[in-house]
């Protein structure tokens, strides 16, 4: 190019520079088009070289832009399905030790679909049996028998398999396995009735009449609408260790035979294995579990020796999991001899130089100094997210378990009868120490002197019992029931007011508040009692300052300041209403509570009563609405229980919505009465998922010898038990997954330090190259060498882990203290709001274990980090290493 074209070149820089980007970007584009389509293949199909001139380069170049995706897919998929045949031979050949490379393809293709197919059926049954072409055995008839409401009679008439079985079930009640069941002959009634509707069934009488496998819930039955399979943990853990051939499985052998027999029978043990799982399907209505307490039972079971329960696991399950086991066992054992085997030229005094040599390195390089401030760094993080995250998640569950109870048995809000009965029949249990009957309702709460309304769920109880069995009236729970113990009652009452003493002229509560007050200033330390008094102090000629809100005697203001305490009004039953409702939280904690709001008010709630079959009762009439006095409010530290629930007396919200006993409408009786839930507090050594299943049964079994009608039973029939965890799983289960999501975000981050510590690492050994030579010419061996740089690579593990435990606990302990003083500097940093969220200040308890499992993982991610640099270093030879110098 010419001086002057230079010229013109950058004089026209706004047009050139573009157009000289786009030539050279169009130009790329051609000449990798031309390479993929004609030199990668056209020449390889034509077998000789093609040669263009500039002019077909230049008019071919639009259709070689066109064909080069297609030429590129077709590349990749051959390179692709090359890869994938070498890679199935080469797993036969890992597998089976075949030598044949058509015998490696097929052994190798068989492992893998074997393979596959295990883990789709281990994770999802369902999508395991469709890969086969086939469905769900019993499904189709179990979702039609319950969507059409088939009876027995109809579905026997309809389905021969299922009449078949219908009689096997029967002779089972009658002579064979089942007949010992104590409920023998009334499940024996209920199953050969032809009126007796499928879905009344008990879940195992149902699977065993359709066929339905153990592992397999229908749509028609779960929660969220969408059919469930189990997940095969041991199955699937079995399969994985008779799958992987492990080092030295062959070693030693040299015939072909016996690694194919061996392959085969790896193979079929897991075809065989999952089989079993798919189409186990036992007669037994209960699966006998006797067994398990026998002493060879616990001595052939690993799983029973690391504190499994047998019980929660069916025999398929079960049986796999432990001979998973024993081969895990039996692997370790072998690995333990092998490594014994190895080490045995090597007892006595170990080479100091490692250590040594590893030490100096850590005094000397001063860049190892960043490896161990990422370690530090990685470990204080993960030890603060996971602190306070499980703080978080552990203070959730607490409250969660607080307010439901371990417990519960729930029919809905039409309730169930026979309550009491069963109340006092579980009570003489060991494993119980106290049930209650709750009933749930909905209603309209208003405020008459401020015309406020506010939907809420109604709760009627029992105020003693409720308080033993969920701890009702804790420090922070009952507001008014915490300074005046006692004085939170239900029963019939007027409106408290405060007068003024005339020999003080300091406000005085109505008794029994004053006295309770006095109580409780009595059962303080003297520090925490001066403070008390400070706060609350009252004064000569002025308002009752507290604690809480009353309104004074109206005499008052007719006597020159001086009046009694009274009671005065109508007296009305008591309501207990949530914080929320009555007070506002502010963004210290605390709650605000208004004028407008005093001990005693009244409220009206609006109810809506249901008959035994769910129907509203009130249809032509306007629905109970009486008036009630607030004595106290409630905070369980759940927002969406405190801003919406309200509690009042058992015996009269039972009379109010009608599930007192009522006449019958045939004129047969009375109804026995109902309740919507029974709360129940175990033993504090009680297994949950134990007595869950034990109360649930005792139920059934119950429920059975109990008179009624049809309503009766049907409602009797509808009773859950669910422990605490489970009816709160949505609330805390969204907790723990963003505990988990943290935990892996921060893990990810973390990994830079292993690719740090490999990298320094890595920079050392390429510096170290001379003195690695000498040490190895000196005599040291490569395994000697290799042990310096992980020893330095544990070094740098434990400085790091332990500074980051020493950070990362600080920060822990005094992280509210340190949100304190940001929030001093500015408000607007203050992160943790306690109007936010349930609890007053961030999670500040480190767990000893989660301490030890991260510094420990820390410490193994700086010594992987360190295996690279320390094979390369120990694969240097000495000559290499010393030719230049």
């Amino acid at each position: 190019m010419s001086k002057i074209a230079r010229m013109l070149f950058v004089a026209l820089a706004p047009l050139t520079v573009p157009l000289q980007f786009l030539y050279l970007a169009l130009s790329s584009l051609v000449a990798g088009s031309y390479y993929l389509t004609v030199e990668l293949t056209l020449s390889p199909m034509l077998k000789r070289p093609v040669r263009l001139s500039p002019i077909a380069y230049v008019l071919t170049a639009p259709l070689m832009i066109v064909l080069m995706p297609p030429a590129v897919l077709a590349h990749v998929l051959i390179w692709g399905v090359r890869q994938a045949a070498i890679g199935v031979a080469a797993l036969g050949q890992w597998q089976a030790n075949a030598t044949h490379r058509a015998a490696a393809m097929v052994l190798g293709f068989v492992w893998l679909v074997a393979a596959a197919w295990s883990l789709v059926v281990c994770i999802d049954a369902q999508a395991g049996l469709w890969l086969l072409g086939r469905e769900v055995p019993g499904a189709a008839t179990f979702d039609l028998a319950m969507r059409k409401r088939m009876t027995l009679g109809e579905l026997s008439r309809r389905f021969p398999d299922v009449a078949d079985r219908r009689r096997a079930l029967l002779d089972s009640l009658t002579n064979g396995v089942n007949s010992r069941l104590a409920s023998a002959g009334v499940l024996r009634d209920e199953i050969g009735a032809d009126d007796t509707r499928f879905e009344w069934l008990r879940r195992p009488i149902q699977a065993r009449l359709v066929g339905l496998p153990w592992y397999y819930q229908s749509a028609t039955q779960s929660v969220d609408g969408i059919a469930h399979c189990e997940f095969f943990v041991g199955p699937l853990l079995l399969a994985i260790l008779l799958l992987i051939r492990w080092p030295g499985m062959h070693a030693g052998t040299r015939s072909s035979v016996l690694p194919l027999l061996m392959y085969l029978l790896r193979v079929g043990g897991v075809l065989y294995a999952i089989g079993v799982a798919l189409t186990w399907m036992p007669m037994e209505l209960v699966i006998p579990t006797d067994h398990f307490d026998a002493t060879w039972f616990r001595c052939i079971s690993p799983a029973v020796w690391l504190g499994f329960d047998p019980s929660a696991y069916l025999p398929p399950e079960w049986w796999s999991f432990n001979a998973a086991l024993w081969l895990l066992l039996a692997g370790l054992g072998v690995l333990l001899w092998w490594i014994a085997w190895a080490l045995r030229f090597a007892i006595g005094a170990p080479g100091y130089y490692t250590t040594f040599l590893a030490i100096r390195l850590l005094q000397r390089k001063r860049i190892a100094f960043f490896s161990i401030g990422a370690v530090t760094l990685c470990v204080a993080m993960e030890l603060i997210v996971i602190s306070v995250m499980g703080g978080f998640l552990d203070t959730i569950r607490s409250r969660a378990h607080a307010v439901v109870g371990d417990l519960v048995m729930d029919a809905g809000l039409t309730g169930f009868p026979y309550y009491q009965e069963f109340i006092d029949r579980i009570e003489q249990w060991e494993e119980v120490d106290r049930a209650t009957p709750v009933i749930q309702s909905y209603g309209i709460l208003r405020y008459p002197n401020t015309n406020r309304t506010r939907a809420v769920e109604v709760r009627g109880l029992r105020l003693d019992e409720y308080r033993e069995v969920l701890g009702l009236g804790g420090e922070d729970s009952l507001f008014y029931d915490r300074y005046y113990p006692g004085t939170t009652r239900f029963d019939p009452a007027g409106q408290p007011f405060f007068g003024v003493d005339p020999a003080t002229r300091k406000p005085i509560l109505p008794e029994p508040f004053e006295s309770a007050w006095k109580r409780y200033l009595g059962s303080l330390s003297p520090d925490r009692r001066a403070a008390v008094e400070d706060q609350w102090e009252r004064l000569p000629d002025t308002w009752f300052s507290g604690p809480g809100i009353f309104e004074p005697n109206p005499d008052i203001f007719e006597r020159g300041g001086v009046a009694e305490p009274i009671w005065k009004g109508r007296e009305l039953p008591g309501i207990i209403v949530g914080r929320d409702l009555i007070a506002a939280r502010q963004p210290s904690g605390e709650y605000e509570r208004g004028d407008e709001y005093p001990r005693g008010f009244a409220v009206q709630l609006s109810l809506l009563p249901m008959s035994r079959r769910g129907r509203l009762t009130t249809e032509f009439e306007s629905p109970p609405a009486p008036y009630f006095r607030y004595v106290d409010d409630m905070r369980t530290g759940v927002y969406e229980i405190d801003s919406r629930r309200a509690y009042v007396d058992f015996e009269l919200l039972q009379d109010l919505l009608s599930m007192s006993p009522q006449k019958r409408a045939d004129g047969t009786g009375m109804t026995p009465p109902r309740c919507s839930l029974i709360q129940i507090r175990l033993a504090p050594r009680a297994d949950l998922r134990q007595m869950k299943s034990r109360i649930q049964e005792a139920w059934d079994l119950f429920s059975m010898d109990q008179p009624g009608d049809a309503d009766d039973q049907a409602a009797m029939r509808n009773v859950v038990v669910s422990d605490w965890e489970f009816l709160q799983r949505d609330f805390i289960a969204a907790i723990q997954k963003e505990k988990v999501l943290v935990v892996i975000m921060f893990g990810i981050i973390s990994l830079v330090a292993v690719l740090l510590v490999l990298c320094i690492f890595y920079m050392i050994v390429v510096e170290k190259t001379r003195d690695i030579g000498i040490i190895k010419s000196l005599g040291g061996s490569a395994q000697g060498v290799a042990a310096v740089f992980l020893i330095y690579g544990a070094a740098i593990g434990v400085v790091g882990a332990t500074l980051g435990s020493i950070i990362g606990a600080v920060f822990v302990r005094y992280i509210n203290e340190v949100q304190d003083w940001l929030a001093r500097l500015n408000p607007e940093w203050r992160i943790w709001s306690p109007q936010t969220y349930s609890f007053d200040r961030i999670p500040d308890t480190v767990k000893l274990d989660e301490m030890l499992w991260i510094a420990g993982l820390a410490i193994l991610a700086a010594i992987v980090g360190a295996v690279a640099p320390a094979l390369r270093a120990a694969r240097t030879w000495p000559v290499e290493a010393l030719r230049y110098e």
